[in-house]
């Protein structure tokens, strides 16, 4: 089973603070903040999340039954919530302008009403937890990187 964090971790290139998941730890929203707000001035438009390795980008999930990137979040359509939102996160989103990875862009766009907030992040803590819920395997998918740190 899975623990809260009292604390986030953080690693430190010679560039950019990185946020990777502490082991045995459910990322929530609040830690993705705050860390967001140590390392980034407080804004997401200076973080981009990076895929690990594990993360199978080149199964881009575009039909239901189709290949998929992440092992979970993909059970349902591909024009499902969890299924957009997850590829926000590891392809991009497109706008008028092209694809962006910028991640305020990305959370402007994320509904309020269905838990994607800016306060629970509900698709991008599940990339950190390998899941939802209590069937979150503790796997990471991603990391966080500021392109502009503070700290």
């Amino acid at each position: 089973m899975l623990k809260k964090a009292k604390n986030v971790t953080k690693n430190v290139t010679a560039s950019a603070a990185t946020f990777n998941a502490p082991k045995g730890t459910v990322v929530t929203g609040a830690m993705l903040n705050a860390w967001v707000n140590q390392h980034a001035g407080g804004q997401w438009a200076n973080v981009q999340f990076v895929p690990n390795t594990n993360a199978n980008v080149a199964n881009k999930y575009t039909t239901q039954g189709g290949a998929k990137p992440l092992p979970f979040g993909y059970g349902g359509k591909p024009t499902g919530i969890r299924a957009i939102y997850q590829n926000y996160y590891l392809y991009g989103m497109q706008t008028k302008q092209g694809l962006t990875k910028n991640l305020a862009l990305i959370h402007s766009a994320m509904r309020k009403t269905d838990g994607h907030s800016l306060q629970q992040l509900i698709c991008l803590c599940a990339m950190f937890n390998g899941g939802y819920g209590k069937k979150a395997t503790g796997i990471a998918y991603g990391t966080l990187v500021a392109t502009k740190p503070t700290a």
